[in-house]
């Protein structure tokens, strides 16, 4: 069971506070995120099958311009 229904949710950003916990708690030399006393194991297979998204040898875009993104400022 995935979560495929999530890529019909409109979000046009990532809360700050998400991103900052995600960033501290990857580990990308095991590609394991660290939920308290457990693991995850990251794979191309993982994200597949929680996020319906594709995987595949495309490459994701990688936005330069910083006016491009969008930041949410308030936690």
């Amino acid at each position: 069971m995935g979560f495929g229904a999530i890529l019909d949710i409109n979000i046009n950003h990532i809360s700050t506070r998400l991103a900052y916990w995600l960033a501290r708690n990857f580990d990308e030399k095991f590609d394991k995120l660290n939920v308290g006393k457990h693991q995850i194991k990251i794979t191309s297979d993982t994200v597949y099958e929680v996020f319906g998204i594709p995987k595949g040898p495309k490459k994701v875009e990688i936005i330069a311009d910083k006016r491009k993104v969008k930041k949410q400022e308030k936690i």
